[in-house]
């Protein structure tokens, strides 16, 4: 039955009722002949509820009522799927949680380079990594060191620009910073963390693994009132690409060759005769200028000094802990270690007396 006629029924029904009652109030029923079949027959008719809804099967639904209902349904099924996914993912959507990577924190922590797709990585190969929560990209290569601004989700980073240092390496520090170059490049990589492991990889180009350094590291300082007073001893020196050497191989440095800033000047021995300079030292910045020696002694082996070349091109410094790093992008770097208080400063290498200093 349709609704019209679901209509229709409902309407004939309350005509009659109201016909039935209005007629009762005016017929004395007395009076009304016992044996009058006919009017029986009515009465008995009339006597009889007249069903409000018939005894047929309910009527259907329209389409319209249907399609509402089915809607309904799948907005309750879908919000609470929603709120499942969200109680059993510890509220969680992605991105770089712990408990998605199983393991170390991939923000915050600093990783050390362990292997390369060529191989195992030499530990003392000053080769780390470290992405901050904001989004800051920083690290070394083992040879130069590299920053920039890369975009985390669940499984992949998306690195945007990175800028290097521009020192030149040879050996091994040269290897190892093509294969970190080659992956940490730009563009989308994949990484995983297993535990207090991390691997990055670039389809195609590498792959990159770290370890996290337990012990975190000593954050660099950039202030100058932290280098200016102590005596600085030179450990290491690595040329860059300007001076004519094997450029980018580590030396040792000679004995005696040391510095201190002190009012905006430094003094300092390269090993063999004395200089000052002028120094500007800013915040992880420094310019030297007006460097002259301030004796004359002719050295046994002049080239082993060439780090003051380093030293009068210097633009950059940090410190962390006790190592002092003073760097110019093209002729090299410098490693400094404070000298304790108390310490003794190694005695420089005495050469011949001479009227022109040999430089």
């Amino acid at each position: 039955m349709t609704d019209d006629e679901l209509d229709a029924r409902l309407s004939d029904a309350g005509s009659r009722w109201r016909d039935r009652n209005t007629e009762a109030a005016r017929v004395d029923c007395g009076a009304i002949p016992a044996n009058d079949s006919a009017d029986a027959a009515d009465e008995s008719a009339d006597s009889q509820p007249l069903p409000l809804i018939p005894d047929s099967p309910a009527p259907k639904r329209s389409r319209r009522t249907r399609i509402l209902v089915a809607a309904s349904a799948a907005v309750i099924v879908a919000v609470v799927a929603s709120v499942l996914a969200v109680q059993l993912g510890g509220g969680s959507s992605g991105g770089n949680s712990p408990a998605a990577q199983g393991g170390t924190p991939l923000t915050g922590t600093n990783w050390q380079l362990v292997a390369t797709q060529h191989g195992a990585v030499d530990t003392g190969t000053n080769a780390t990594l470290h992405v901050a929560s904001s989004g800051e990209l920083s690290g070394n290569d083992g040879c130069n060191a590299f920053g920039g601004r890369v975009s985390i989700s669940a499984d992949a980073l998306t690195l945007g620009r990175v800028v290097h240092t521009m020192m030149g390496c040879l050996g091994a520090n040269g290897t190892v910073g093509q294969a970190v170059d080659a992956v940490l490049s730009g563009g989308t990589v994949q990484y995983a963390i297993d535990g207090d492991t991390l691997t990055i990889t670039k389809a195609g180009t590498g792959t990159l693994t770290y370890t996290a350094q337990r012990q975190q590291a000593t954050p660099a300082t950039t202030d100058p009132a932290a280098i200016t007073g102590p005596d600085w001893v030179l450990n290491t020196v690595q040329f860059g690409d300007n001076i004519a050497q094997a450029y980018g191989t580590a030396s040792s440095a000679p004995a005696g060759a040391q510095l201190k800033f002190a009012d905006s000047r430094l003094v300092g021995s390269d090993g063999c005769n004395s200089f000052a300079a002028m120094a500007d030292l800013g915040s992880g910045t420094v310019e030297v200028s007006d460097l002259a020696y301030t004796t004359s002694v002719a050295c046994p082996d002049v080239s082993n000094w060439n780090w003051t070349l380093v030293l009068k091109g210097a633009t950059h410094w940090t410190l962390t802990g006790d190592q002092l790093t003073i760097t110019d992008a093209h002729n090299g770097k410098l490693v400094f270690t404070e000298v304790p208080d108390g310490g003794t400063l190694p005695a420089p290498i005495t050469g011949t007396p001479t009227t022109t200093a040999s430089k």
